[in-house]
């Protein structure tokens, strides 16, 4: 795998791999993570042009609902942080007005969302919850109209145990760099587990910070 320190193209790169994995071009895609001790993260993206007015309703394979989700939440917004509420500021148009929903707007929203589990809340596109029950279920999101009504939309998750903590995936292997007159080049082989993208960070005396 190859990377350089062009960061639009990286982020192109990025979503061209992972959107096609959530199945967002077809008939969308709904990914479920456990954490252990009965919690789960759900994050989601409906087919392209497709926002519900009302949000989504979160519910497990039995049917009982867990929450309901729409962009510009106060509960989502309140933890975000001044670059993070810089950054809703910015797409916020998207969501209230179907003339800024462009397909560029469009594409910069689902990366966001990719790459920001918090901002993937605020956008109504993700949901974090716990209290769960131990045995394997899956979940589901359905959409909803500007009255709440259910629309026939509806997004799966394969089947977690909220109680078994899904592992880490394994950290890259063969990292190696190469000087090109662009800049670094970095190089590395797929680690184990199921991983969605990377982040490449670089230290310097005042820490970490991602490239």
């Amino acid at each position: 795998m190859k990377i350089k320190r062009e960061f639009l193209f990286i982020a192109i790169v990025v979503f061209l791999f992972l959107f096609p994995l959530l199945g967002a071009e077809k008939g969308g895609g709904l990914a479920v993570l456990s954490e252990g001790e009965g919690k789960v993260k759900l994050l989601w993206f409906t087919p392209r042009g497709h926002w519900p007015e009302g949000g989504w309703r979160v519910e497990d394979a039995s049917g009982r609902v867990l929450g309901v989700v729409k962009p510009g939440d106060p509960k989502a917004l309140e933890p975000l942080t001044s670059d993070q509420r810089e950054r809703w500021e910015r797409v916020k148009p998207f969501f209230e007005s179907q003339r800024e929903r462009t397909q560029v707007a469009e594409d910069m929203v689902r990366l966001i969302a990719v790459t920001d589990f918090s901002l993937a809340k605020a956008f109504g596109m993700a949901w974090q919850g716990g209290g769960l029950s131990p045995g394997r279920r899956s979940f589901r999101v359905v959409a909803l109209n500007a009255k709440g009504a259910s629309l026939p939309r509806v997004l799966s998750s394969p089947p977690v145990d909220p109680f078994l903590p899904d592992p880490p995936p394994g950290p890259p292997v063969r990292l190696r760099t190469l000087q090109e007159n662009e800049g670094m080049v970095l190089y590395w082989g797929k680690g184990e587990g199921k991983h969605l993208f990377y982040r490449v960070e670089r230290s310097d005396p005042s820490g970490k910070r991602a490239l």
